[in-house]
C-alpha cells in the first residue's frame, strides 16, 4: 500500500479559488465576478524561483514476520530559472525506514543533499513537462538490535549501528499543473539512477547499483510554489 500526500492541499484549492475572484467596489454596488487568468501567467520565465516539497509513506507487508518495511520520505527543492526553459537548484531529501526480517527490528535513516537541473520542453503553460536531473551526496544511517548469546552478557540486547555514505545521480520526467499563477501541483514518474554508497565498517568495500523505476511505486507528487 502506498500513501502520497501533497503538503497545503486544501488551502490551495481554497487559495486557487481565491486568485481567481475579483471584487470590485462602487459607491452603491459590490460585485464579485470570476477572471480567467491569462496564459503568460502559467509555467515560467527566466528569474523566475520555486520551492516544492512532497511527503511520502510506503508499506510493505509479506504476510509474515519474514520481510515488513514501512518507508516515509520528505522531499524539498528549491531552484531558480537561468532561461525560459532551464532551471538549477538545490534539493534534500530525508528518510526513514523501519523493518523486520526474521524478528530482528533494523532502522534505516537517510539524508541526501545536492544539486538538481530542469529543462521544460514548453514554457508559459498550465502544463509544463520537464526532464529533471540530480546529483546527490548521500548519509545512511543503519540501526538493528542483536541478543547476545556468545559473552558474559548473555542474553542482553546490544544495538549496532552502521553508517555509510556514497553519491547519487538519477534522472526523471514530470509534469507541473498550474492552479494559478503561484501554486502548481507536481507528478513526476520513472527513474534511472546510479548510486554508490561505502560502509565505515572495517574492510568494507564501496558498491554500486543502477536501477530503473516504472512502476506504480515510483510516482511521486508534491506542491511547488513560484514566487
Amino acid at each position: 500500500m502506498k500513501i502520497r500526500t501533497l503538503l497545503l492541499a486544501l488551502f490551495t484549492a481554497a487559495f486557487s479559488f481565491a486568485q481567481n475572484t475579483e471584487t470590485v467596489t462602487t459607491t452603491t454596488t459590490t460585485t464579485t465576478r470570476t477572471y480567467q487568468l491569462n496564459q503568460d501567467e502559467f509555467g515560467f520565465a527566466k528569474d523566475n524561483i520555486y520551492i516544492s516539497g512532497g511527503v511520502s509513506f510506503n508499506s510493505i507487508n509479506s504476510g509474515s514476520d519474514e520481510s515488513n518495511k514501512d518507508t516515509f520520505e520528505l522531499t524539498t527543492k528549491f531552484g531558480g530559472f537561468l532561461s525560459d526553459n532551464f532551471s538549477l537548484g538545490l534539493n534534500i531529501l530525508v528518510s526513514s525506514a523501519p523493518f523486520t526480517i526474521y524478528a530482528t527490528y533494523y532502522t534505516l535513516k537517510t539524508f541526501e543533499i545536492g544539486l538538481l537541473s530542469r529543462y521544460y520542453f514548453n514554457k508559459k503553460s498550465k502544463f509544463s513537462i520537464y526532464l529533471e536531473g540530480l546529483v546527490n551526496k548521500n548519509f545512511s544511517t543503519l540501526e538493528y538490535e542483536t541478543i547476545d548469546y556468545y559473552s558474559s552478557s548473555y542474553g542482553t540486547t546490544k544495538t549496532t549501528k552502521n553508517e555509510a555514505e556514497g553519491y547519487r545521480i538519477a534522472f526523471s520526467p514530470g509534469i507541473n499543473y498550474f492552479l494559478n499563477k503561484h501554486f502548481a501541483l507536481e507528478a513526476s514518474w520513472g527513474i534511472l539512477s546510479y548510486e554508490t554508497s561505502k560502509s565505515d565498517e572495517e574492510n568494507a568495500e564501496s558498491r554500486s547499483a543502477f536501477s530503473v523505476g516504472l512502476g506504480f511505486e515510483n510516482i511521486n507528487f508534491s506542491l511547488l510554489y513560484k514566487f
